[in-house]
């Protein structure tokens, strides 16, 4: 065997061995992960439910990954790796039923690429049916249009509708999490409240009295204590409103906000961890 022939299958070889040492690695992860079963399983015998996946700490394992990457293996596909990883490690401890609105076109690919092999999808034909199936807890989450002004984005107005008992839907994250050659952006709902991560986003519906600008309810905002993220989204009478952090339903600036002129309703709708798009 000539030099170069024989040093390529030295590298071959040192190929194979580092891809046995990761698959024994990922077995050993997937025993950790048998044990987290056990103990979500005991934690819900005694009466604290735990949410089938935790979008704020997935976002920070994503998150540290990109911080201490080096070298030439793309980033993207990085992440890629782990959200299947992700993906694998869910499906060991319960099948997760993802519904889709529409169920074709961008918003299936983002929620295919998010939530990955190990979880089963549905289409779903209108809001008010994603969010009871979300209110009974049918499904593990829901994956929608991101809110926008349009017909098809207008999903936010029927979710402030929603009574706001234990198990409502909420937002929790946003789609994508990272660039990985995707069209469009989604929002996913869960019936389990957003989990915090180093860098949230959380939003707030607003139902107002009569109409206002996107610059009046920035007014607001302002005049409330908040700081939004972005420009608000108005629909009508209706505003949607992105600020920095998550907020819960009880704060103080939710609560001074209700009280201002021409507000009549004010409704947490949920928050996510800011993208790495973003």
């Amino acid at each position: 065997m000539s030099q170069p022939s024989s040093d390529l299958a030295n590298r071959r070889a040192e190929i194979d061995r580092i891809d046995s040492e990761m698959q024994r690695l990922l077995q050993d992860r997937a025993k950790v992960v048998l044990g987290v079963l056990r103990a979500k399983k005991a934690a819900t015998a005694a009466g604290d439910v735990t949410p089938p996946f935790r979008p704020g700490r997935e976002a920070e394992v994503l998150r540290k990954l990109v911080a201490s990457h080096t070298g030439d293996f793309p980033t993207a596909s990085l992440l890629r790796i782990w959200r299947e990883i992700i993906s694998g490690a869910t499906r060991i401890q319960a099948v997760q039923r993802i519904a889709v609105l529409g169920g074709a076109g961008d918003i299936w690919d983002l929620a295919r690429d998010h939530f990955g092999l190990g979880s089963v999808y549905e289409a779903v034909a209108t809001p008010a049916a994603t969010f009871a199936l979300l209110s009974d807890q049918a499904i593990a989450a829901a994956v929608l249009p991101v809110a926008s002004a349009d017909a098809q984005g207008q999903w936010w107005r029927e979710l402030m509708a929603l009574p706001t008992s234990e198990g409502a839907p909420q937002i929790v994250a946003r789609l994508p999490f990272f660039q990985a050659d995707t069209a469009g952006q989604a929002l996913v709902l869960s019936p389990f409240p957003p989990d915090a991560s180093s860098h949230d986003r959380g939003v707030v519906g607003l139902a107002l009295q009569t109409p206002a600008s996107a610059p009046e309810i920035a007014g607001l905002v302002e005049a409330a204590g908040l700081a939004a993220a972005e420009p608000p989204l108005t629909s009508g009478a209706f505003a949607w409103i992105e600020i920095n952090g998550l907020i819960e339903p009880d704060a103080p600036a939710l609560k001074a906000m209700a009280a201002l002129p021409n507000v009549a309703d004010t409704r947490v709708l949920g928050g996510y961890a800011v993208p790495l798009a973003q």
